[in-house]
């Protein structure tokens, strides 16, 4: 293997940049005990990305910071991965048509791990299977392979596909972003099995994949691949420093990977407003609210109700006026359902961004909501992901409603439970989540006002 002057410049510039920030600063924090005490001479070593001349990656990951801390474990995991140059790492991939751009491009075009090929000290590009992590090796040595969307090496043949191959072809000249993450452990309750890869949900037609999560990622790498010389000085192939991990952002630990779409709940619904139901100033209403401490994004969400057509969030252009569909902490969404479709540019106002916690949709053409016996159901994709339910009656509950027994099988709902009303039901005290009936108080209106967009009271 040649060493190239990329790499030498490569670490010029680094070494620049961090002292710029201060090796005093740096040396401090390296022995703070953040990653167990690291010198400074270790500090700018923490390996290396190598692009051959045949467009195939390879990352060695030296390991300065793994030895002796209790983080990490026979369950953590490395990972690799590689998209294209100027891609979002933290937006979720969107494959099909109808993407929006940013999400198009946040695609995973390669992907390597520690646990599986040539991690066990040497470069060998053997198959065999996954293995216990050892923290405790000098360095891992990480080939990148071609990647599916969900960020699983591709197959070919019984084995891996390499990133430049027949169906993943590396054009001379080609950039791409790299990526390196730590993850302290695969394995944990709260977390979905397997999260170095994407979560994939098909919504409308369109495949949506989470973004990558790990506790630790690296600054962005970017490489080039470079198959021919254009001069002495340009060899082929080309290397790149791993900045240390003392400059990659941590995300919290596991806490992070909690699934916090759960704490997304319907708050608010209004089934005969005061006046003629879904006409101007008399809209029927449902209201969500975010009881996270996070942005949630609704995109590709569902509401919906007995009696009303189901609204999807954000799925395609004109679907919903928001300008974004990140509802944040402590926010409200309402949407003001109107019968008759030339009714929607009457009063009230749509309120299409969350700038100030609230946003208001105005969805024209649905049908009336039930009088009677029904469910609300509030959906993280298209009528698959159920993430909060409730069911209102002003007869005896039914045991059969629509979407029941998703709820009770999600531990969301108990079957034979029901909101006594359901002209205007609000939970009390607002937010109240112990996903009972008891959550919620009924009124007829008046006396019953609705607040859409603030408090319940």
């Amino acid at each position: 293997m040649r060493t190239v002057h990329r790499l030498s410049l490569s670490f010029f510039v680094y070494s620049v940049i961090t002292c710029a920030i201060g090796c005093n600063f740096l040396d401090h924090a390296a022995n703070k005990g953040v990653f167990g005490p690291i010198a400074l001479e270790q500090f700018l070593d923490q390996g290396y990305v190598y692009f051959d001349d045949t467009g195939n990656v390879k990352v060695v990951l030296n390991n300065t910071m793994m030895r002796g801390n209790p983080m990490f474990n026979a369950t953590s995991f490395v990972a690799v991965w590689v998209f294209q140059r100027g891609a979002n790492p933290y937006s979720r991939c969107c494959s099909g048509s109808g993407c929006p751009a940013t999400e198009a491009m946040s695609c995973v075009q390669g992907f390597g791990f520690s646990n599986d090929l040539g991690f066990a000290g040497s470069s060998s590009y053997d198959l065999h299977p996954p293995e216990p992590f050892n923290p405790n090796l000098d360095r891992y040595y990480i080939p990148v392979w071609a990647a599916t969307s969900d960020a699983v090496p591709m197959s070919y043949q019984g084995a891996y596909t390499e990133l430049s191959s027949p169906t993943g072809i590396v054009s001379d000249r080609q950039q791409f972003d790299l990526y390196v993450g730590l993850f302290y452990t695969i394995v944990h309750p709260d977390v979905q099995p397997h999260r170095v890869s994407n979560q994939k949900k098909t919504v409308n037609g369109v495949d949506l994949y989470t973004p990558i999560d790990p506790d630790w990622l690296s600054p962005v790498i970017p490489i080039e691949a470079r198959f021919y010389p254009q001069s002495q000085d340009d060899p082929p192939g080309s290397m790149y420093v791993i900045p240390h991990i003392l400059t990659w952002t941590p995300h919290g630990e596991i806490d992070h990977f909690r699934d916090y779409r759960n704490l997304v709940i319907l708050n608010e619904l209004v089934g005969n407003p005061s006046g003629v139901d879904g006409n101007a100033g008399a809209p029927e209403l449902v209201e969500i609210y975010n009881r996270s401490s996070y942005n949630v994004d609704l995109y590709g969400w569902r509401i919906s109700i007995t009696g009303a057509n189901s609204v999807d969030l954000g799925i395609t252009s004109g679907t919903t006026c928001l300008s974004s569909t990140k509802l944040p902490p402590g926010g409200y969404l309402t949407l003001a359902y109107y019968v008759d479709s030339t009714q929607a540019n009457l009063d009230p106002a749509a309120d299409c961004d969350f700038s100030d916690g609230i946003a208001r949709l105005k969805v024209p053409g649905v049908s009336g909501m039930t009088t009677g016996t029904g469910s609300a159901r509030l959906y993280s994709d298209a009528s698959s992901t159920l993430v909060d339910y409730v069911q209102f009656t002003t007869a005896a509950c039914s045991t059969s409603q629509t979407g029941l027994s998703s709820a009770v099988s999600a531990g969301i709902w108990t079957s034979g439970d029901c909101v006594a009303g359901n002209d205007y039901i609000r939970r009390l005290p607002n937010a109240t989540e112990t996903n009972r009936s008891t959550d919620w108080a009924g009124n007829t209106i008046p006396p019953g006002i609705p607040t859409p967009g603030a408090a319940n009271n």
